[in-house]
């Protein structure tokens, strides 16, 4: 995979000095490739470390909420819940790292059965996001509200009005990816 092995190749110093990387690739690892949760936990908890040191608390914040998202995939559901309510209820959560912190909530709260607790989490988001110079962020949280609230609720008509309406959104434009363009 190109992406590890430039994570790989980056030196020490380029580590400390950039921990966003080390978010980008376990983001990467974990989510898009799979099958590379217990390599992307290591790097997100290694730019915990490294931008907590660095006073870096968007970096931070956004890397303790990458590890909570990667310890659900896992199975560790018990310390997911602390994890992420301890990046939420940090002063310095706000803008992108709550927004990124509240998606990641809201599926925990969803897989966890809290569905309303989820549905909640997911509309903040989706309020949080129409203030942000963001653009897939609302339509994803959309569509986590979708799954994790409406349709365990059997609330059909409202899920199909989200689905179109993510899906619309989508068909528009560059895709879900783009948000992860540089």
């Amino acid at each position: 995979l190109p992406a590890r092995r430039c994570g790989r190749a980056l030196d020490e110093g380029a580590r400390a000095e950039h921990p966003s990387l080390l978010v980008r690739l376990a983001n990467t690892l974990g989510r898009m490739v799979g099958g590379y949760l217990e390599e992307a936990r290591e790097l997100s908890a290694r730019a915990v470390g490294l931008a907590g040191r660095a006073g870096n608390d968007r970096t931070r914040l956004l890397a303790q909420a990458n590890l909570a998202f990667l310890d659900k995939l896992v199975g560790r559901l018990a310390a997911t819940r602390e994890q992420i309510g301890t990046v939420l209820a940090d002063p310095a959560c706000v803008k992108y790292p709550r927004l990124f912190a509240l998606r990641i909530a809201a599926l925990i709260y969803g897989e966890s059965g809290e569905s309303g607790a989820a549905a909640r989490l997911a509309e903040e988001a989706i309020a949080l996001a129409s203030t942000l110079p963001v653009v897939n962020e609302p339509v994803m949280n959309r569509a986590n509200r979708m799954q994790l609230y409406l349709l365990p609720r059997g609330l059909f008509a409202q899920a199909e009005r989200e689905i179109q309406a993510v899906l619309a959104h989508f068909a528009a434009g560059p895709g879900w990816l783009a948000q992860y363009s540089v």
